[in-house]
């Protein structure tokens, strides 16, 4: 009787050298989106210290203090659901640059907001927050959903662990960057700054990687069976009623 030769199983670095081109692309969005979301704390712990100088200009209070931790979360989870939705309707790619342009927009802002007697810095903070929060949070579906549909069904799950693994390298850069700077003796008020503009330049190259990307094959079969799915949903709805 002839014997079914049972394929062998890829190792994991062989699907990551064979993918690193799809997990560099979305995975240099999370690396940046991980930094952002922890070096908040330590840019607050700076700003306090900085509080002491000019407790007018900078305006943090334990109110604003929370609400610029909580603002990023916040504007996440507006925009798991709107892009999530939207990827679906203009295609993961429009909808993967616009979070993009948005992470790359908020960390600019962020790092460029000044005293103001009309609207304190720890507003301006926190309204930049929001913006960055929004795009980040659209990341998370499209990404998964870009990597899912990009890769072969025996290696899907080791790929979108792999985009989703940059993470754990943006969080270990959001507590080693401060680290070397303020060991270095660099001001705090530069510092600051420098933490939340760093991020500008992998959410850059992030974004710059997926205007080359196209649709998936998948997403295209998808989108042509749409109208013909959705007309049979109604047809069946119709019937019942």
């Amino acid at each position: 009787t002839d014997v079914k030769e049972i394929p062998l199983r890829k190792s994991t670095l062989n699907v990551f050298r064979e993918n690193g081109h799809l997990i560099l692309k979305l995975g240099s969005g999370f690396f940046a989106d991980a930094y952002d979301m922890f070096v908040i704390d330590i840019v607050l712990a700076i700003l306090q210290e900085l509080q002491l100088e000019d407790p007018e200009g900078i305006g943090l209070t334990e109110e604003t203090k929370g609400l610029i931790a909580a603002a990023t979360s916040a504007g996440a989870v507006l925009g798991m659901i709107f892009f999530g939705v939207l990827g679906d309707y203009v295609g993961r790619r429009v909808a993967i640059i616009c979070t993009g342009a948005l992470v790359v927009l908020g960390s600019i802002a962020s790092a460029c907001v000044q005293r103001s007697e009309v609207l304190s810095l720890a507003y301006q903070l926190c309204i930049c927050r929001v913006v960055l929060g929004f795009g980040i949070g659209g990341e998370y579906p499209l990404s998964a959903a870009m990597a899912s549909e990009r890769a072969s069904s025996d290696v899907r799950g080791r790929v979108v662990a792999g985009v989703f693994s940059m993470q754990g390298v943006g969080m270990i850069a959001a507590s080693v960057i401060p680290l070397v700077f303020l060991s270095a003796g660099a001001s705090m008020h530069f510092t600051w700054r420098f933490l939340l503009g760093i991020a500008v330049l992998p959410s850059a190259g992030a974004l710059y990687f997926r205007f080359g990307l196209k649709e998936s094959a998948a997403f295209d079969q998808a989108r042509r069976r749409a109208p013909a799915n959705f007309a049979s949903r109604v047809k069946s709805v119709l019937n019942i009623l």
